[in-house]
């Protein structure tokens, strides 16, 4: 499997541990950095496990938050918009949306461009 294969595959899944992964790494850095002090205990060992990478954490963080959730919302904006274009009845309204559905497929998973060959298939489109 090519990387841009595995990439486009997992892309939801790979966004989504971006965005959860951002999230605690904010989280450790925030409270690292600024409430060190008030932090419960457990979070305190973690905390000066990590040391002075909190810094780190606080400057990472928050990119993988917003990298990961743009991905991963992306996604999800993008399998709703393939499947509301692919649940057309009508042939002359998917070929006029049919540049933007072959687009989506192919930035989506193989299983969506099966969907689409498929669809292909039933209006008889070559």
């Amino acid at each position: 499997m090519s990387l841009r294969r595995f990439f486009t595959t997992y892309t939801l899944q790979f966004g989504f541990i971006l965005f959860i992964l951002g999230i605690i790494l904010t989280i450790l850095g925030i409270f690292g950095v600024f409430y060190y002090d008030q932090s419960p205990d457990f979070l305190k060992r973690t905390l000066d496990y990590i040391g002075n990478w909190t810094y780190w954490c606080i400057l990472v963080g928050p990119i993988l938050l917003i990298a990961g959730g743009w991905y991963f919302f992306d996604n999800i904006n993008k399998r709703k918009e393939f499947k509301e274009l692919l649940e057309t009845t009508s042939k002359a309204k998917f070929i006029r949306n049919q540049d933007r559905v072959e687009f989506l497929a192919w930035k989506l998973t193989p299983e969506h461009q099966n969907q689409l060959a498929e669809k292909k298939r039933k209006f008889h489109i070559k």
